[in-house]
């Protein structure tokens, strides 16, 4: 588990307690480490990339942080305290790819995996819904009692929006210039803005 938090969600759609946690992070970064340096015109040395590479980390991170928006292909984990108060879970991240499996612990600890065949994924909408008929797990334990694991993110540089790409270039050039970083300057929330999720 990388990093998570919790909240209570307000939403009509669901009034649960739930918890999300980056469970495997993206192989790669959203930009390519030669673009970066062509964007700064920087020469292309071991002490150079080094130091590209944490700041463009550090400039993705933020960006996905402050808009629920993965940028590329990354497992998150989203945990319901007691039953589901909705047929309908909204997750957090976006895109939505696709949901791995949904495990529910019973009030001995037991742990069980809810058939896809009860649940629809909706990649569009970013959300999971019972189908007709069917119902969420009961006698849950309180804590941690519905467990979706899901992948949500692009599948290469190339399939990330421009904007999103433009602002990371834009946010690592003010890293490296600066070598502190003073928050989301005001030219990248700009560009940002209109992938933040309904959670942001």
């Amino acid at each position: 588990m990388l990093y998570g938090c919790c909240t209570e969600d307000n939403s009509t759609v669901l009034k649960n307690t739930v918890f999300e946690s980056l469970i495997t992070d993206t192989s790669g970064e959203a930009v390519a480490l030669a673009t970066v340096r062509k964007h700064l015109r920087l020469p292309n040395d071991s002490d150079t990339n080094d130091l590209l590479a944490i700041y463009t980390n550090t400039a993705r991170l933020s960006i996905e942080k402050e808009t629920g928006f993965s940028l590329l292909n990354e497992t998150w984990e989203l945990a319901i305290d007691e039953q589901p108060s909705s047929n309908q879970i909204l997750l957090r991240q976006s895109p939505l790819v696709s949901v791995t499996h949904i495990k529910s612990y019973d009030s001995s600890d037991t742990e069980s995996t809810f058939s896809s065949s009860k649940y629809t994924v909706d990649t569009v909408a970013g959300r999971v819904f019972l189908n007709d008929a069917e119902s969420w797990p009961d006698s849950l334990r309180q804590h941690r009692s519905l467990v979706i694991t899901y992948v949500a993110g692009h599948s290469a540089e190339s399939d990330i929006p421009f904007p999103i790409r433009q602002a990371l270039l834009l946010y690592t050039g003010e890293l490296w210039e600066n070598r502190e970083d003073a928050g989301i300057p005001p030219q990248v929330r700009a560009l940002i803005n209109q992938y933040k999720t309904n959670w942001m």
